[in-house]
């Protein structure tokens, strides 16, 4: 919460979107600023399940990465 914004919140008006790298329970100060000012910004969770899903494809490749449980098991780990 005390980390400077990566970006001076003025400039980011003209971004479309953005995402926050970090995955934190809750929102990060850089993604409520986005939202408030209209911007749709993500944190790092959905992320790190999609790299969760590659590296799950890579060793079961015959399978499809269970993403749903997998945002839940974030969402549980993260809680925690």
């Amino acid at each position: 919460e005390t980390d400077p914004l990566p970006l001076d919140p003025a400039r980011a008006s003209r971004l479309a979107a953005a995402l926050d790298l970090v995955y934190a329970p809750g929102e990060t100060r850089w993604v409520r600023t986005l939202r408030a000012a209209g911007i749709a910004a993500q944190d790092g969770r959905e992320m790190l399940v999609r790299q969760g899903a590659a590296a799950f494809s890579r060793f079961f490749p015959a399978q499809q990465a269970p993403l749903e449980v997998m945002r839940a098991a974030v969402t549980r780990a993260l809680r925690a």
